[in-house]
């Protein structure tokens, strides 16, 4: 955490655009330098992480293409949007104007998932029910 707030990242990001060739633009250097930002993009790549080491565990093999999948356990959109509020609370403080905001994104989010897996697992059972296994 010390390294984000003291913009290590973005430390580095600027000597290597001010000492090299290459150009990074401004606006990527001001999002490596936010700890708000930098620590929602670990949760969620943690959270997709988790996904492909589950799925070894239960398919023996690695899928990496679930690294960029949406949907399934653990929920990477809402590890991204408890990072963002729990940094939030954390650097600004719950009084700040910003946290009510990403509350009530973080609440949508979930609640918005949850309902997706419980219609998802509604679907399920209403076509496993229409199709009737054959006995070969």
């Amino acid at each position: 955490m010390e390294f984000l707030q003291s913009n290590g990242i973005g430390n580095a990001l600027l000597s290597v655009t001010s000492t090299g060739k290459l150009r990074i633009s401004p606006f990527v250097v001001t999002l490596a330098t936010n700890p708000t930002f930098i620590l929602s993009m670990v949760a969620w790549m943690i959270a997709q992480s988790i996904k492909i080491v589950l799925n070894f565990c239960v398919e023996k093999r690695l899928d990496f293409r679930l690294l960029f999948a949406s949907g399934g356990m653990p929920s990477s959109h809402s590890a991204l949007c408890m990072a963002l509020m729990t940094s939030v609370a954390h650097c600004h403080g719950v009084a700040d104007s910003i946290f009510p905001v990403c509350l009530g994104l973080s609440l949508i989010v979930m609640y918005d998932a949850i309902g997706v897996r419980r219609h998802a697992g509604l679907q399920a059972e209403a076509w496993s029910s229409l199709v009737k296994p054959v006995n070969r």
